[in-house]
């Protein structure tokens, strides 16, 4: 039919209704975040096993529908760089090496601050883990995605609490023994108690004998 896309411009990625690239280059960039997206999925899957929380219950028409977005190309400003990707992963890799091959400078109160040198931004944070996830903000990088209706998230917690909020009957009913702190499952109680309140600490400071 002369209406029809040919198939060197649609996704055939099993799911995803796309059909608006442009060039081959462009549904390069697409299928690679296909990749990179079901990555994070798998992380996310391995958060929620691991606090024991059910399943997402969002219902997606097109669970892929925000990667129609991923159009423009993986460019990095930094410091007039300019090197273009086609794989996001590498795209973000290639940002994080400028990161942390930057230097300190010294601030007006004389003291050592790391500057950010995307495009226009000259923020300042005190290390390079601080500048490491201000430049997400620049990347738009996403470190999990809901392993259901495949939502990106930029941290841990966000993930975990999209995916709490999804089982309103069995969020909040377990009540830390030691303080005022309410869980969703006891799997996230069990993780609570460990991380907040139990005297063990097997893993020394490499700087200090602190625990």
């Amino acid at each position: 039919l002369p209406d029809e896309k040919p198939l060197s411009c649609c996704c055939m990625w099993r799911g995803c209704s796309w059909e608006g690239c442009e060039d081959l280059m462009e549904l390069t960039r697409h299928i690679m975040f296909h990749g990179y997206h079901s990555l994070l999925r798998a992380l996310g899957k391995l958060e929620q096993d691991k606090m024991s929380l059910n399943d997402c219950l969002i219902e997606q028409e097109d669970q892929y529908h925000m990667l129609s977005c991923v159009t423009t190309p993986f460019l990095c400003l930094w410091n007039n760089c300019a090197q273009e990707h086609c794989c996001p992963d590498k795209f973000y890799r290639h940002v994080e090496k400028h990161v942390l091959n930057s230097d300190s400078i010294c601030d007006e109160n004389n003291k050592y601050r790391m500057q950010c040198y995307w495009n226009t931004c000259s923020n300042t944070f005190r290390d390079k883990h601080k500048l490491k996830e201000h430049v997400r903000v620049h990347t738009h990088e996403k470190l999990v995605a809901c392993p259901g209706c495949g939502g990106l998230f930029s941290n841990r917690t966000k993930l975990l609490d999209h995916l709490s909020r999804q089982n309103t009957q069995a969020f909040n009913y377990l009540k830390c023994p030691h303080c005022d702190m309410t869980c969703p499952n006891p799997g996230s109680l069990k993780y609570h108690i460990h991380y907040r309140h139990s005297d063990e600490r097997p893993y020394p400071c490499a700087m200090c004998d602190h625990r």
